[in-house]
């Protein structure tokens, strides 16, 4: 596989935490027409999508193809970021169109997003950090 082939494999397989995020949107809708008592379920399980699976796995897909070129470690980085907080802000995006509060949120939920992002982004770089430790004993 050459190397521009590469690396638009693995930023195909980077950028799919932004199409789950974009999946869960019918979701959102759905749990808000339920009864008060069952809403948390959806936004529960999109917030444990964003902040921690998406992260583990941004971390497992960068370990298999990061360290074949320099250029693969900067984009992969890079797209990494952009879709752990893209899947985040779609997150949002779909509480705010479920609720109808997008261009008003409250705070509770401003504080949320902000945490979302600051606990994703310590797994994913806490990750990188042990992958990259790991690269350098081996080599």
């Amino acid at each position: 596989m050459n190397n521009k082939t590469y690396l638009v494999t693995h930023i195909m397989f980077l950028i799919f935490p932004l199409f789950v995020a974009l999946a869960c949107h019918p979701f959102w809708k759905l749990s808000f027409e339920e009864p008060l008592e069952s809403r948390a379920t959806v936004p529960l399980i999109t917030t444990v999508l964003s902040t921690v699976i998406s992260p583990i796995y941004l971390i497992i897909v960068n370990k298999h193809f990061m360290f074949k070129s320099q250029l693969s470690v900067v984009i992969g980085i890079i797209v990494s970021l952009i879709a752990l907080y893209g899947s985040i802000y779609l997150q949002f995006w779909n509480w705010g169109i479920a609720t109808g509060m997008l261009k008003n949120p409250d705070g509770v939920t401003k504080i949320i997003v902000l945490w979302e992002m600051i606990v994703s982004t310590i797994i994913f770089v806490l990750g990188m950090g042990v992958l990259f430790f790991i690269n350098k004993v081996k080599h």
